[in-house]
């Protein structure tokens, strides 16, 4: 399985590599610039790394909603992280919002089923380190929530596409099983009919 990671200046991007090895996923890094230029895709899924960048701050913007563009059309399985997640949102008619400031263990809440989760218990705990979260965008399905963050999980109804707030590369066994379902994901999505 071959997966592009989009390296969007996380310093957490060595954790997802470390997850995508132990479950025998190859691929390669992008710069969000590169993800934007690029027309061809030859992997199998996506994972958008978190950032340091904030959309509340559109003064400092810089078309950073349209670097990510490049979600809108792509039809393989994409996951994004933190950043990533509020991306795909955004694309998709999320309002974004600057809320407290999470940094450390926060307990999510599944308020649905999904293959994303499956395992996971009603009540886990994931790592968190942001300040902005989004809204559900239409034609999403929540998944996952938490006290401080209404939309911790999400994932859309009519294309593989699928955002989490926290950051599953650090968030120990809860953060692996939830990497394995998205690897499953991406695996059925290619042995699938177009």
């Amino acid at each position: 399985m071959k997966i592009g990671l989009v390296h969007c200046g996380s310093r957490r991007t060595k954790d997802i590599w470390a997850n995508l090895k132990e479950f025998g996923c190859g691929g390669s890094e992008l710069s969000l610039k590169q993800a934007g230029e690029k027309r061809h895709w030859d992997y199998d899924g996506i994972i958008i790394s978190g950032g340091p960048y904030l959309f509340t701050e559109s003064s400092r913007d810089h078309g950073l909603v349209e670097q990510f563009s490049f979600v809108d059309d792509i039809k393989i399985p994409i996951l994004g992280v933190c950043l990533g997640h509020q991306a795909i949102g955004i694309r998709h008619g999320s309002e974004v919002f600057r809320g407290a400031k999470r940094l450390g263990q926060e307990t999510v809440h599944l308020v649905a089923e999904h293959p994303l989760v499956e395992g996971l218990k009603a009540q886990t705990v994931f790592y968190e380190n942001h300040r902005e979260g989004i809204t559900l965008p239409k034609n999403f399905v929540l998944i996952g929530s938490s006290l401080h963050y209404p939309v911790e999980i999400m994932a859309s109804l009519s294309k593989p596409l699928f955002g989490v707030q926290f950051h599953p590369e650090v968030s120990g066994a809860a953060g692996k099983m939830l990497f394995r379902n998205f690897f499953r994901i991406v695996s059925k999505h290619m042995f699938s009919d177009p």
